[in-house]
């Protein structure tokens, strides 16, 4: 059985990975840029909201199957 994963999840992970990578070459070359940094910040907490909003739980047996009497 094999599920393949959303792909605005991998776009949105993607994200993350950049974001979070530019904004660690921000932070080790601009060291007196504070408003590059707050704005990619920014971009990456936008990106990683987004990305935990569209992660779905794994349903249980209880959740498939209708309540008694329904």
């Amino acid at each position: 059985m094999t599920k393949q994963l959303d792909p605005v999840l991998l776009l949105l992970a993607a994200m993350i990975f950049v974001f979070t990578g530019l904004l660690i070459v921000i932070a080790e070359i601009l060291k007196n840029d504070g408003q590059t940094f707050q704005v990619i910040s920014g971009l990456l907490t936008g990106f990683s909201g987004a990305f935990l909003g569209r992660i779905m739980p794994k349903k249980t047996d209880t959740e498939k199957s209708p309540p008694p009497g329904a």
